[in-house]
C-alpha cells in the first residue's frame, strides 16, 4: 500500500510469504461492497473532499476505469516498463503493437497517473515517460509512437496518416512538466532537462528570423488533416510550453540544478510568437489555420538541388486552434479573447453542439488530408468531435471567465457522459453519435482534468502552484499528499513532494482587496526547511500580511511540500 492507497500499510516482499512450518502468519482482508468503476476503499480518504459524489466519481473513472487501463506488458518481453496502448484492452488494444502516443494521447494518460495522487501510479507515469526518451534520438525529436516488431521496441516519427507532427515534441515534454509538478520529483527533471533542453533546441531551429513564428512540417494533433508551414494551432501550443518551460528553468536556475546548461529566453520567444500571431494570423475575429510562407526543400539522394516550397494561406476556421490560442493568452486584451470566443462559439453550427468539441467549421475534405502508406485519405477526423479540443475550450472559458459555457456547453455534457458510459469511444460524429474505436480513454481522462485544472482550479508545476477556483467557491480536496481546503475565508494547501520545494503561489476566488494572513506550518519537524527557505517565511515566525486584489488574487512565494503547509487566513 501506499499513503494514498487501499491503507497505510506496509508492502511485504512476495519473497518474504514463502511458507515455513516454523512460521505463521494472519492475513487481514477489507472488503467493500462496491457497484462503481473504481476502488470504493479509498472513499473515505477522497470523497470527504472533492464538492459533489458525482465530481469525485468522474474523476476516479478517468483514472482507474480508463487511464490505468492502457497500461500493458508484453507477454513476448515482459522487463520492458512503460509501455501505454491506445485503447483499453477489449479484448485486445487496437492500434495494435503502437504504443506511446504522444500526439497527445499519452499526455492524457500520464496526467491521470499523477493527479490520482498515488505514488506506485506517478511511478508508472515516470516508467513512460523514461521508455520514450530512450528512443529519442541525438537528432533530440520524439517519436511519434513506439512500434514492437521483431521482438524488440521501436521508433516510429511519422504518425500513420504519414504526417510529420510537433505534437510529441510538445507534449512528451509538458508531460515531463506535470509529472515534475504532481509528483514533487525535482531529481527527475533535473536528470532529463538536457533532453528537454536538446528537444527544444530542435523546435527552436524552426522560428522563422523574419515572421517571428515557428514554420511546422504538420499538424499539431490531428494527424490526418492538412496543416503546414505558420500555423495557429503549433503556434500557440508552444507559447503555453515556452511559458511553462520558463518557470520551470527559473526554479532550477535558482537552486543551480541546471548543471551548466545555458539559460533560453523562452518567455521572449512566447511573447515574440504571441506579438506575430496577432500581426499575422489573426483576422477580424478569429485566428485563420495558417498565412503563407515559403521555406527551401532539398531533393534527395541529391541534398545540394534545392527548391523553393510555398505554402498558401489557408482558413478552415479552426474551432481547436482559437481555443487553444485564448488559452494561451495570445490575444492582446480580454476584449479580443472574448470576441473570439464568442465567434468561435457562434460558428459550431448543428454538429458542433451536440459532444464537445468540434474541428473546424469548414469541413476538411480529402483536398486538405494527407494520403497515407495505402494511398487512402481519411476525411473522418475532419468531421468530428475530440476530447483534446475540449481540454483547450475549458481552458479557453476558463481564460475569459465563460462560467456558464464551461459548466453547461462543455463539462456538464462530457461528465454526464462518463458518469452514464465509463466507456467511451474515441471520437463522436454529428449528432453525438459514437465514431472510431471503442474504449478509448481520452474523453473520461479529460473530464477529470477539466474538473480538477478548471472547476477545482489546482494547476501544480515544479515551481508554481495555482489554487483559482472557476465555478466552485468552497471545498475539500485530497490525492495522496496533495490536500486543500479551500474557503474565501481560509485557505490550507499542502502539495506532493517529500522534500519542501521553493514555489510561486497564485490564489484566486478570495475575497477582493481584503487582508489575509500567511503563513507555512511545519506538520514534522523541519518540514518547511528546504532549499531556499530563508527567502520565505520561516517557521514559527509570525504570519506575514498579504492583501487580495480586485480581482481576489494574491500572489506569493513560499516553502510547500507534503510537509509543509500554507495557511491563509482572512483577518
Amino acid at each position: 500500500g501506499t499513503d494514498a492507497g487501499w491503507s497505510a500499510t506496509r508492502e511485504i516482499p512476495t519473497e518474504n510469504l514463502v511458507h515455513s512450518p516454523q512460521r505463521s502468519r494472519s492475513v487481514r482482508l477489507r472488503i467493500t461492497p462496491n457497484r462503481d468503476p473504481f476502488p470504493r476503499s479509498r472513499l473515505p480518504a477522497l470523497l470527504h473532499p472533492l464538492e459533489s459524489y458525482e465530481d469525485y466519481a468522474a474523476t476516479m473513472i478517468g483514472i482507474f476505469a480508463n487511464a490505468m487501463g492502457t497500461l500493458t506488458r508484453l507477454p513476448a518481453r515482459p522487463e520492458i516498463k512503460g509501455l501505454v496502448s491506445a485503447t483499453l484492452a477489449h479484448p485486445y488494444h487496437n492500434y495494435k503493437h503502437r504504443y506511446n502516443f504522444f500526439d497527445p494521447d499519452t499526455f492524457f494518460v500520464v496526467c491521470s497517473l499523477v493527479n490520482s495522487g498515488e505514488r506506485a501510479l506517478a511511478e508508472r507515469a515516470k516508467n513512460v515517460l523514461l521508455l520514450t526518451a530512450q528512443y529519442i534520438p541525438k537528432e533530440l525529436v520524439v517519436p511519434h509512437h513506439l512500434i514492437f516488431a521483431h521482438n524488440q521496441v521501436l521508433p516510429a516519427w511519422n504518425a500513420l496518416s504519414t504526417a510529420s507532427q510537433p505534437g510529441p515534441n510538445i507534449f512528451w515534454t509538458l508531460a515531463c512538466l506535470r509529472y515534475a509538478g504532481g509528483s514533487g520529483d525535482l531529481d527527475f527533471l533535473q536528470e532529463i532537462w538536457p533532453t528537454i533542453d536538446g528537444i527544444m533546441g530542435s523546435l527552436l531551429s524552426a522560428l522563422e528570423e523574419e515572421s517571428g513564428l515557428l514554420d511546422m512540417h504538420g499538424p499539431l494533433w490531428i494527424d490526418t488533416i492538412v496543416r503546414e508551414g505558420l500555423t495557429t494551432d503549433a503556434n500557440a501550443m508552444s507559447v503555453l510550453l515556452f511559458e511553462e518551460l520558463d518557470r520551470a528553468q527559473a526554479g532550477l536556475s535558482m537552486l543551480d540544478r541546471l548543471d551548466g546548461i545555458a539559460l533560453r529566453q523562452y518567455a521572449t520567444i512566447a511573447n515574440r510568437i504571441r506579438q506575430a500571431m496577432n500581426l499575422k494570423l489573426f483576422s477580424k475575429d478569429h485566428y485563420i489555420t495558417q498565412v503563407t510562407s515559403k521555406r527551401l526543400s532539398q531533393h534527395p539522394p541529391n541534398k545540394r538541388v534545392q527548391s523553393v516550397q510555398v505554402i498558401q494561406t489557408k482558413d478552415m476556421w479552426d474551432f481547436d486552434a482559437n481555443w487553444i490560442a485564448v488559452a494561451a493568452g495570445i490575444p492582446t486584451d480580454n476584449e479580443q479573447a472574448q470576441r473570439v470566443v464568442s465567434a468561435t462559439s457562434s460558428q459550431l453550427g448543428l454538429c458542433g453542439r451536440h459532444m464537445p468539441s468540434w474541428v473546424s467549421a469548414q469541413r476538411y475534405d480529402r483536398e486538405h488530408t494527407y494520403q497515407d502508406t495505402r494511398g487512402v485519405r481519411h476525411t473522418g477526423d475532419g468531421a468530428i468531435a475530440m476530447a483534446r479540443i475540449a481540454w483547450m475550450e475549458g481552458q479557453a472559458r476558463r481564460a475569459v471567465g465563460d462560467v456558464l459555457g464551461f459548466e453547461r456547453s462543455l463539462l456538464g455534457p462530457l461528465q454526464r457522459t462518463v458518469l452514464r458510459e465509463v466507456f467511451l469511444p474515441e471520437r463522436y460524429g454529428c449528432h453525438g453519435f459514437p465514431a472510431k474505436h471503442r474504449f478509448f480513454p481520452e474523453y473520461p481522462e479529460v473530464v477529470g482534468i477539466l474538473l480538477r485544472e478548471v472547476r477545482y482550479g489546482l494547476r501544480i508545476e515544479p515551481f508554481d502552484v495555482q489554487l483559482r477556483p472557476f465555478s466552485v467557491r468552497r471545498f475539500r480536496y485530497r490525492a495522496g499528499a496533495l490536500q486543500v481546503h479551500f474557503e474565501p475565508e481560509l485557505v490550507r494547501l499542502t502539495v506532493p513532494g517529500s522534500t519542501p520545494r521553493w514555489v510561486r503561489l497564485h490564489i484566486g476566488s478570495l475575497q477582493p482587496r481584503e487582508r489575509y494572513s500567511i503563513r507555512f506550518r511545519p506538520t514534522v519537524e523541519s518540514g518547511c526547511a528546504g532549499p531556499q527557505a530563508s527567502h520565505s517565511y520561516a517557521a514559527g515566525e509570525l504570519p506575514e500580511v498579504v492583501t487580495a486584489d480586485a480581482l481576489g488574487e494574491v500572489y506569493c512565494n513560499g516553502t510547500v511540500g507534503q510537509h509543509c503547509e500554507l495557511i491563509l487566513e482572512l483577518l
